[in-house]
C-alpha cells in the first residue's frame, strides 16, 4: 500500500509541475501576443499620422 501511495504521489506531483509549466507558457505567449498587438497598433497609428500630415499639406506621400 505504500508503494502504490508513493507512485501515486510522484505521479501527481508529475501532473502538478506539467500543469504548472503550461500556465507558465499561457502566460508568456499571452504576453508575447499583447507586445505585438501593441507594435501592430503603433504601425498602423503612425502610418495614419502620416497620412494625416500629407494630406493636410497635400504633399503625395
Amino acid at each position: 500500500m505504500d508503494d502504490y501511495r508513493s507512485q501515486y504521489g510522484a505521479l501527481q506531483r508529475r501532473f502538478e509541475d506539467a500543469i504548472e509549466g503550461l500556465a507558465k507558457q499561457s502566460t508568456a505567449t499571452q504576453a508575447a501576443q499583447s507586445r505585438i498587438m501593441d507594435a501592430d497598433y503603433v504601425e498602423e497609428a503612425s502610418q495614419l499620422v502620416k497620412a494625416q500630415c500629407c494630406n493636410r499639406q497635400a504633399m503625395p506621400c
